[in-house]
């Protein structure tokens, strides 16, 4: 009997990376983004020029920016699905 290699989808790996399924923005940007500081990011979190959607749980401006992993999930697939289209055509 042949096992099965189980495939875990990208949603799940980041949530059982950050055991929530909401992460604050700083820690997306520190984990995947670092040629951007949180600064920067935070700023284009206000203005909804991220890739991706963040929110805050709070109307303040001392509240954290969140990102929901599920989002973030669909961006990563996106960014894969298109740089393996290229990168496929360049080979083939």
């Amino acid at each position: 009997m042949k096992i099965r290699d189980p495939k875990l989808n990208t949603f799940t790996m980041l949530c059982m990376r950050y055991v929530s399924p909401v992460v604050h923005l700083d820690t997306i940007v520190e984990d995947f983004f670092t040629h951007m500081d949180v600064k920067t990011a935070r700023k284009k979190a206000n203005f909804h020029e991220l890739p991706f959607p963040a929110f805050k749980l709070e109307q303040s401006a001392k509240a954290p920016w969140m990102v929901r992993l599920e989002d973030f999930a669909i961006y990563l697939d996106q960014q894969y699905a298109l740089h393996r289209h290229d990168y496929d055509a360049m080979k083939n």
